[in-house]
């Protein structure tokens, strides 16, 4: 996996604008390119300092990416915002770990399957906070039968 840095300072004042325009534009563009495997935006309001940070399969994805000036089209729209040149970098991604991916691994497929084909059964013995877990980190209710009974206002 291949990560590109994108250091940027904007005007401060113009943060929210620059966050809707990344979030409207950067972020669909870039589902739609190959080998394109997730984005990030950090940003610092007070100062308008910001890092995009896109992930890529492999270097060769992220440099085909620039060569078909999708790159430079996307960095084109933010001209209006920059108090000084975007700054790019590369780099191997050399660990990656997640709670996301952690609980993924550990727990996903058998609690998932179970909540997604009739959701929660008292009757069998899962850990509550895992579920909790799924919950929380994917953002989504599968409306098992603990939220539908209200036992969780996690929905």
């Amino acid at each position: 996996m291949f990560a590109r840095f994108t250091i940027v300072q904007v005007n401060a004042e113009k943060m929210d604008e620059v966050i809707k325009l990344y979030e409207d534009s950067v972020v669909p563009g870039g589902k739609a390119q190959k080998g394109f495997c997730g984005i990030y935006l950090f940003t610092d309001a007070k100062t308008g300092k910001g890092y995009s940070v896109s992930l890529w399969d492999s270097e060769e994805d992220a440099i085909a990416n620039e060569q078909s000036g999708y790159y430079k089209e996307q960095v084109g729209k933010f001209a209006q915002y920059f108090t000084a040149p975007p700054v790019q970098e590369g780099y191997e991604v050399s660990v990656q770990a997640s709670y996301r991916n952690l609980i993924k691994s550990l727990y996903t497929d058998k609690l998932i399957a179970n909540l997604r084909n009739g959701g929660y059964d008292a009757k069998k013995s899962y850990d509550i906070s895992i579920c909790t877990a799924v919950h929380h980190f994917f953002r989504n209710c599968f409306r098992c039968r603990a939220c539908k009974a209200g036992k969780r206002r996690l929905c």
